[in-house]
């Protein structure tokens, strides 16, 4: 029996004529090769392990391929089929063979595994089949994994170039080996042919026929007047490319991807008679250009131009198709992806294109494209049903239709989804707007909405300045000074301003009335007759205007405001155990000069009355503050912003300019500073008042030991109130605690300093009362004291909201009458050896504070008992009575101020 069965492969193995012959084609996955030898692989009766009747045997059912072979024993010690082929350094070889299952299964290249289907290159035969070593050092990989399917006969080729200079020596073998088929599974007509690449005409077939159907589209053949296309030159190409294919002339593939070239411009400018190329509005079509992208459906949206709903979305770097894709036996849900534009106007005729494919992913990501699954292409609210996809080529569709009003674009595939693992590939996209008579072309409305959008900010700023310089013109009441500067700023720059209105660019509501071009949209205050580039000239100069007479008014504004201060300050009862003769002097003046003021500038004179004015309620109002009265105090930026940035790693210190003193931000290599804008929560509002703040920033690094502090210098016994919102975060606890005192011993040090060139004398801290265990601390008190109030603004065991700031009033009690310097902010407390071993090693995320203001509160004993007083809320129509009263309030009679509205206004929204 044995000897009969090999008689019979023998037979079979030599009688039969090879599938391929040379100058045969041969197409794999991925590219086309033309036959160049005879079948280099040898008769199946001579490969090792082909006479184990009891592993392999002749394939005789009735449908069965010629040159077969079947496994009879799939088991894990089932021998090998293998053979090992002597090839040339330089050469291209493709392996082919067809196979057919008893199930549907994935194959193996792993040495020993189910379903070994392996072809691997060694600088020597391979011993007894089995592949051992490391890829690329032992070996090169010359096959991979694929389908065997069950019951029907699938033909696998795989292509080599043996170029690689990676194996040892010169010579090359190319081992095949079939091992643990599934019983019952069949290989027949093993080849392996050495070829040589050519152009793969799969590509241009593809692309000839999509360009037959847009030949035969209706939508192509008139463009926008209704005039004729001409389509003569593709006509040509295409029947060439006929010829070229009748007659083998497609081979080298240099001179095809010029041909094709060639086609594809000759096919854009066919298109270009009726429809515009809209590509380039999408910076991201080409998609190998998107950022990465893992499990995010929406992520893109208007920054890149594509939108997907459904989960699972994903793009990896480099690549060109979006996918969206699950491994295993999961869902893969319903889902859709596809271009998006919020720019794109209804009401205009889209075709869109592009190609889709989809695969089952088992739970190792390997792809088999078997799968079948209906999809859909849409554009806006319009689908067409494409029917199942199969396959591994992409299949490219295209479809055109009108966007409907209030409609955005989104134009793509939807996919119906799959119980198990899956995935579905999307590339290729093309966009095009199908040009109309008499509508504006897409392009042409995104450019006029641009310059449309440039126009109208700056006609609003110019309109809003226009109308604030009318609201001063002839208001003599608050502003009695260079009325005659605002009448000849808006005689000559209004001039400019009705030009527009009388040329019907905009209409009574604002609206674009389409009568001006682009250009003029674009150029519209150099159309007015100004010189160069400045388009906002016309805002800049009624800003200028409104600028200089507040300016030039401002200490009458002040005066006023200063005098009625000045009233309710004498009026509370503490002032009258006090002298009051100055200050009333100096009140009765300043209402002289306001009742009389002039038509002509008084600005030195009322600058004088107001600084001597100012520096006498100061004083007064120091003697009469108490906890519900307190006297401001001068702060240097109290909500940091004239310093923005990150600052790390030292010490940094800034002027504000308009204040006396410094800002000093000191810190060490665990922590660095963000100074400016604050944090916003979910809802994007700014989580606490004066939007900007300091904050101590340093991670999971280890207890910070920097510091951020401004000192500021009083003289006046009592007590001093700091005031500010302040916020701690961790992931795990965030608290913040109430106030204790921190006793520090200093001792002094000197050294010698070299750029000053003599002794320096510096403090330096030597001990602390309190070991402390984490968290950054408030601070406020004298620098020349040992005792400072600390507020410690994180601690473990409790959790609040991230960054949710409260706010703080810290108190310092100066003793007596004298220079005594002061000093609040941020500073790390716990660090070296005064923190607890083993204890809280790692600190929250950051700490910061801002809207920070300081006020002197008078006599401390005056603050025994007390409790803040309850202030009836600021309503809506307590702003909205202030402002009848100051539109209908008479000269003299009054005196209430836009500012006085705009502080009601903030104290209702702060409250």
């Amino acid at each position: 029996m044995k000897k009969l069965l090999l008689t019979l492969v023998a037979i079979l193995a030599t009688s039969v004529a090879f599938a391929y012959e040379v100058g045969d084609y041969i197409y794999t996955n991925s590219a086309k090769f033309k036959v160049i030898s005879a079948n280099l692989a040898p008769a199946l009766n001579s490969w090792y392990g082909a006479d184990d009747v009891d592993t392999w045997s002749v394939y005789a059912e009735e449908d069965a391929t010629p040159n077969s072979i079947q496994s009879l024993d799939g088991s894990e010690g089932a021998s090998l089929l293998y053979t090992t082929i002597e090839i040339q350094m330089g050469s291209t070889y493709v392996i082919n063979y067809k196979i057919k299952g008893v199930a549907e299964t994935t194959s193996s290249i792993a040495a020993g595994a189910q379903n070994e289907l392996n072809a691997f290159v060694t600088a020597a035969p391979s011993a007894n089949g089995v592949l051992t070593g490391t890829a690329n050092t032992d070996y090169i990989q010359a096959a991979g994994t694929n389908t065997i399917l069950n019951g029907e006969w699938k033909e696998v080729s795989f292509s080599y170039v043996n170029g690689d200079t990676i194996l040892d020596g010169s010579s090359r073998y190319l081992n095949i080996v079939f091992g643990r088929l599934t019983t019952g599974t069949a290989v027949a007509d093993i080849e392996v042919c050495e070829v040589v690449s050519v152009y793969d005409t799969r590509i241009s077939d593809k692309r000839v026929d999509f360009i037959s159907k847009l030949l035969a589209d209706e939508n192509f053949q008139t463009d926008k007047l209704g005039a004729a296309t001409d389509p003569a030159e593709v006509q040509e190409l295409l029947e060439a490319y006929e010829g070229m294919k009748e007659v083998g002339e497609c081979d080298d593939e240099a001179s095809m991807n010029d041909f094709m070239a060639t086609m594809n411009d000759a096919v854009e400018q066919y298109l270009a008679q009726s429809s515009e190329n809209l590509a380039d509005m999408f910076q991201y079509i080409g998609i190998s250009n998107i950022p990465k992208v893992n499990r995010n459906p929406g992520l893109h949206g208007e920054q890149y131009g594509f939108y997907f709903n459904g989960d699972n979305w994903l793009h990896a770097d480099g690549v060109d198709y979006l996918t969206k894709q699950i491994q295993g036996s999961y869902a893969n849900n319903a889902g859709s992806a596809g271009l998006y534009s919020k720019t794109f106007p209804a009401g205009h005729k889209y075709y869109v294109a592009a190609e889709i494919r989809n695969a089952n992913c088992d739970k190792n990501y390997n792809l088999t494209y078997t799968l079948e699954k209906n999809v859909k292409f849409y554009i806006g609210s319009d689908t067409i049903d494409l029917g199942t996809i199969k396959g591994e080529d992409y299949k490219k569709v295209y479809m055109i239709s009108e966007l409907k009003e209030g409609e955005t674009f989104e134009a793509g595939f939807w996919w119906e989804g799959s119980t198990a693992g899956s995935a579905v590939h999307v590339k290729g996209f093309e966009v095009r707007e199908i040009l109309q008579e008499g509508v504006l072309s897409v392009r042409d409305e995104a450019e006029r909405a641009n310059a449309w959008n440039t126009f109208k900010a700056q006609w609003d700023a110019a309109t809003a300045q226009r109308d604030a310089l009318l609201a001063k013109l002839g208001n003599t009441a608050d502003y009695p000074w260079e009325q005659d500067s605002l009448q000849r700023a808006y005689d000559t720059w209004n001039v400019y301003y009705q030009n527009i209105i009388d040329s019907k660019w905009i209409d009574a509501d604002g609206n674009d009335t389409y009568v001006a071009s682009n250009d003029q949209l674009t150029t519209w205050a150099t159309q007015q007759g100004y010189d160069g580039e400045e388009t906002y000239q016309l805002v800049r100069n009624f800003q200028w205007a409104n600028a200089y007479v507040v300016a030039q008014n401002q200490p009458y504004t002040d005066l006023k405001a200063l005098v009625a201060e000045t009233k309710s300050a004498l009026a509370r009862p503490a002032a009258s155990n006090i002298d009051t003769d100055e200050i009333s002097a100096l009140l009765s003046e300043a209402e002289r000069l306001i009742s009389n003021v002039s038509a002509t500038s008084q600005y030195d004179e009322f600058t004088e009355n107001l600084d001597a004015l100012n520096e006498a309620l100061l004083e007064v109002k120091m003697q009469i503050s108490d906890p519900d009265y307190r006297t401001p105090m001068p702060i240097i930026d109290g909500n940091f912003t004239a310093k923005t940035g990150n600052i790390a790693g030292g010490t940094t210190t800034y002027w504000n300019g308009e204040g006396s003193g410094w800002v000093s931000y000191t810190t060490d290599a665990k922590a660095y500073f963000r100074v400016g804008a604050g944090d916003k929560d979910a809802e994007g509002e700014y989580v606490y008042e004066g939007v900007n703040r300091a904050a101590m920033w340093r991670g999971w690094t280890g207890n910070p030991s920097g510091s951020l502090t401004q000192e500021f210098t009083v003289t006046k016994a009592g007590r001093y109130v700091f005031k500010c919102q302040a916020y701690a975060t961790a992931d795990d606890a965030k608290v913040i605690s109430g106030v204790r005192k921190v006793n520090i011993a200093y001792t002094d040090s000197t050294y010698y300093d070299e750029e000053q060139q003599q002794e320096v004398t510096v403090p330096v801290e030597v001990s602390r009362d309190t070991v402390y265990q984490s968290g950054v601390f408030l601070i406020f008190g004298s620098t020349a004291e040992e005792t400072l109030d600390s507020l410690e603004i994180w601690t473990a065991g409790e959790t609040v909201a991230n960054y949710n700031p409260q706010w703080f009033e810290m108190y310092y009690d100066k003793k007596t009458d004298g220079e005594e310097v002061l000093r609040f902010g941020l500073d790390g407390l716990s660090i070296g050896a005064y923190a607890q071993a083993g204890i809280y090693t790692y600190g929250p995320n950051a700490y910061g504070f801002g809207s920070v203001t300081l006020s002197y509160g008078g006599d401390p004993a005056l603050w025994e008992g007390w409790t803040p007083q309850e202030e009836e809320p600021i309503t809506i129509q307590d702003i909205s009575n202030l402002i009848d009263k100051y539109l209908n309030q008479e000269e003299g009679n009054g005196g209430i101020t836009v500012t006085d509205i705009t502080d009601l206004i903030a104290k209702y929204l702060n409250q």
